[in-house]
């Protein structure tokens, strides 16, 4: 208790400028060129620009002098005078500095933060039609698209707030009222913003904007986005999990491709009673089917047939070894296979042309050659011409020596 008084005799004997609660007291680290806020006023956004401007000059404890509340000494004797002159031109500093260049200059003149003040809330702070067109346009159009629940609440409500600064609600001065109407009128408002707010959210969150207006009574706004926040928080582990998944999916596919593959990347059996064959390769380093001349790429497959020598299937599932399908689509690798696995056919001319026996013709074949060779002239008597040919060339080699010897 002898502390707080004490604290207060102090306070007492300090001049308004040297005591931290007064209104005239500046910090040592107040200077006039001190920036109060994020952006210059130039023009265009004049209601944050001043919310943001009262907030700041209502910390530093020097609100007053912009409203009028603290108003300048008439007695030039107050000891206050100078005090409130200097902290009027410290504000006036302050005004000026985040203000554009242009509008800074047209309120130069001007002896006091408090005219300054009035005279921006003249040019700036009335609401028009053009400006509530502006701002219902802008919610007309607003809408989700690529941005998050978080950005897109953000700018929905910087729009709401400039129409609250533009065009508020009603409220009761009189403090006589007892039926509540701006409660009603308030609530009213936030339900409409609350159904304007959903209806441009992404179809991706149709579910819980379904269940969302199926609560009753319905929630507040508030209520509302944390449900939607919480909802895409478990979209985006939804979708990181997926992509684990593949990713260890993919993992896992490389690693059987590296134990079931040799180093040119053809099919190896694990058991190695199974014979393994890569296929050739020729000097030009394609890959050559046995008993053909038609190149293949290196990468043409990854598995190998050791029973027909062809890449594309393994040996288990060689249809020549173990059999064709039953399904009729198959028939014709069926007479394919039945033509490979048959010895060529000019090879079995030339290895059989030994051991084909001359044809044997009937004795009416051989009269009625006779009487055919008849009707011709004889070489000895006729000579013959150039391109001709005699008729007994006709019974020439075996047929002539079968003919002779024939007993008739």
């Amino acid at each position: 208790m002898s502390e707080t008084n004490s604290n207060k005799t102090n306070n007492s004997t300090l001049t308004p400028n040297q005591d931290p609660t007064s209104s005239y007291y500046i910090h040592p680290s107040d200077m006039n060129s001190l920036q109060l806020v994020s952006t210059k006023f130039s023009g265009v956004g004049y209601g944050d620009w001043k919310r943001s401007m009262t907030i700041a000059l209502s910390a530093k404890n020097k609100l007053g002098f912009i409203t009028g509340e603290i108003t300048k000494p008439t007695d030039p004797d107050d000891p206050n005078l100078k005090p409130w002159e200097r902290c009027n031109d410290m504000i006036i500093s302050w005004i000026l500095h985040n203000l554009d260049a242009t509008i800074a200059r047209s309120v130069l003149y001007f002896n006091s933060a408090f005219e300054i003040w009035k005279d921006l809330e003249e040019r700036y702070g009335y609401t028009s039609g053009p400006q509530l067109y502006s701002l219902e346009q802008q919610l007309s159009e607003i809408s989700q698209g690529e941005s998050s629940i978080a950005e897109y609440f953000t700018k929905i409500k910087m729009i709401w707030d400039e129409v609250n600064s533009a065009n508020p609600l009603p409220t009761c001065i009189c403090n006589l009222c007892t039926c509540n109407l701006t409660k009603k009128i308030y609530k009213m408002q936030q339900e409409q913003r609350l159904m304007h707010f959903l209806m441009k959210l992404n179809e991706a969150f149709a579910p819980v904007r379904g269940h969302i207006l199926m609560m009753n009574p319905l929630p507040a706004l508030t209520q509302a986005y944390r449900l939607l926040i919480q909802e895409e928080r478990h979209k985006e582990l939804s979708q990181l999990s997926t992509q684990t998944d593949s990713m260890a999916f993919a993992a896992d596919r490389r690693k059987f491709s590296d134990n079931r593959s040799d180093n040119r990347g053809f099919y190896k059996p694990i058991n190695s009673s199974m014979n393994y064959k890569p296929p050739p390769y020729s000097q030009q380093g394609v890959q050559m089917i046995s008993g053909t001349k038609r190149p293949y790429p290196n990468s043409y497959s990854s598995y190998f047939c050791n029973h027909c020598n062809r890449s594309g299937h393994s040996i288990e599932r060689c249809w020549k070894l173990h059999g064709y399908p039953n399904d009729t689509k198959f028939n014709k690798f069926k007479g394919v296979a039945a033509i490979a696995q048959q010895p060529d056919s000019h090879d079995a001319e030339v290895h059989n042309s030994d051991n084909i026996a001359a044809p044997i013709i009937t004795k009416e074949q051989y009269a009625h050659l006779l009487s055919l060779l008849s009707k011709y002239p004889d070489s000895s008597s006729t000579p013959l011409e150039d391109g001709e040919i005699s008729g007994q060339a006709h019974l020439a080699g075996p047929f002539a020596e079968r003919a002779s010897s024939s007993s008739w």
